[in-house]
């Protein structure tokens, strides 16, 4: 079983609970592997997936998503690149989530963004997905 190097999840699980603090043990690593992890935060802004093996890992500690919520939201995220394009997206974000999220990838890979007008933004890597609601004003 793959698993982060030490300070490296200690980090992550301090960062990690920043965010979602409904810290508790209620999934087994196996069982987390294989049907995957994915929480929210208890103001339904912010989503994580664990994509990787040692993500999942690490976010079996947190209440999963299922225990949460019955459904998890369609994000349908495929659409026309082409038509979209000339379009600006303009989104407000909240910079605190933001942050945290920054501080959490921040794993030496690169980070997909995925983004449209007035929809989530997804940051992604090969560790974690985030799915962060933009702010309504």
């Amino acid at each position: 079983m793959k698993r982060f190097e030490i300070n490296q999840e200690v980090k992550l699980l301090r960062l990690l609970n920043a965010c979602f603090n409904n810290y508790t043990n209620s999934w087994s690593e196996e069982e987390a592997i294989l049907k995957g992890v994915t929480i929210i935060d208890a103001a339904n802004v912010l989503m994580c997936t664990g994509l990787s093996e040692e993500a999942k890992v690490l976010l079996c500690r947190f209440k999963g998503f299922d225990e949460l919520k019955k459904d998890e939201p369609d994000l349908n995220t495929n659409f026309d690149a082409e038509k979209s394009s000339n379009q600006l997206a303009i989104s407000k974000f909240s910079m605190e989530y933001m942050n945290k999220i920054m501080r959490i990838m921040n794993l030496g890979e690169t980070i997909k963004i995925t983004s449209r007008k007035d929809f989530p933004v997804i940051l992604e890597n090969e560790h974690f997905r985030f799915i962060l609601a933009p702010r309504v004003e």
